[in-house]
């Protein structure tokens, strides 16, 4: 079936569309309240796993995500310890073909009016506040914004058009559209061949890269390839953020974990439509062994992030990927 992510400010309409959504398509609505305020990258990978499972047989629906975390931080916190996580989210989100619904209000008079009457019973209500939210997510909309940019929203509203230009991954609902407007962009999933490898993130259908590492470090437990908000695979987020990699252009696998996805997407055909880099030694060698053609090689993550500092020589050689 398919996932879709509801995001925006308050009262841009979120809560009926997902009510109108369960009702008509029979979806299962996961509303992510703000809890488990210093575990917030674990609850929405625990929340997206289990979309994950349900959406193979069900629209699911999730009620804000990651750009809630980020966005909200941004206004009421002056930021969030997890500015990278959406580059890890959005993975996951299209490997799943998963829709991202951003509900927006261009009339700030009528948002304000609603935030008000729907919040008046509120002591910590604070309209202005929620006109700034929905300037920030306006701002990706039109992709323009202020220049000191830290995060990855930041990278989408710098405006490479990350999702429109390459899967239909985005679009902007104002109050009062016809629900139907979502409706038309179902995007319908092979789920066996996507969902089911743990080895296997991004969209295969859209990429021109594919990220191939060595193995999951099982020390840290059950994880998705570079997927973890630490060690090397955060480190590796941040240098791509720093060149602004578009992650729509990349999918992710490891060659030396299970299952096969280096076989999978040989029957599927795409991989000999994406260009193959090699993170590490340990990655080329099982390539070389399975007869695939290697665009390029780069120093595992790893060794990057012990020995190359500040990693301005392993941004040098992603930006000329």
């Amino acid at each position: 079936m398919s996932l879709i992510v509801l995001e925006g400010a308050n009262a841009t309409g979120k809560s009926w569309l997902a009510a109108k959504l369960a009702d008509v398509y029979g979806a299962v609505v996961f509303h992510q309240t703000y809890r488990f305020r210093n575990q917030i990258f674990n609850y929405h990978t625990a929340v997206l796993r289990r979309a994950l499972e349900l959406s193979k047989f069900k629209l699911v629906v999730l009620d804000r995500l990651w750009m809630t975390e980020e966005v909200y931080a941004h206004v009421y916190r002056g930021g969030t310890p997890w500015p990278h996580q959406g580059r890890f989210v959005e993975r996951v989100l299209a490997k799943a073909h998963a829709l991202t619904v951003v509900c927006v209000s261009s009339d700030d008079s009528h948002l304000r009016e609603r935030y008000l009457k729907t919040r008046a019973h509120r002591t910590d209500a604070d309209a202005g506040k929620n006109l700034e939210v929905n300037r920030r997510y306006m701002e990706l909309m039109h992709q323009s914004g202020p220049i000191n940019r830290d995060t990855y929203f930041d990278d989408l509203v710098v405006g490479h058009g990350t999702f429109t230009r390459t899967y239909r991954g985005l679009m902007f609902y104002e109050i009062g559209d016809d629900y139907h407007k979502v409706t038309d962009w179902f995007d319908p999933l092979d789920a066996p061949l996507l969902l089911g490898n743990d080895n296997l993130l991004g969209d295969i259908r859209a990429a021109e890269y594919l990220m191939v590492g060595d193995r999951v470090n099982t020390e840290h437990g059950w994880c998705w390839p570079f997927y973890e908000y630490g060690n090397c695979s955060l480190w590796l987020a941040e240098r791509l953020h720093e060149v602004m990699f578009d992650e729509a252009k990349a999918a992710w696998t490891n060659a030396n974990d299970k299952p096969d996805a280096i076989g999978i997407l040989r029957a599927s055909g795409r991989l000999g439509q994406m260009k193959v880099v090699a993170l590490g030694n340990a990655a080329l060698r099982t390539l070389e062994k399975q007869h695939v053609q290697v665009h390029a090689l780069l120093p595992h993550p790893q060794f990057g992030r012990r020995f190359q500092h500040g990693g301005k020589a392993y941004q040098d050689r992603l930006a000329l990927l």
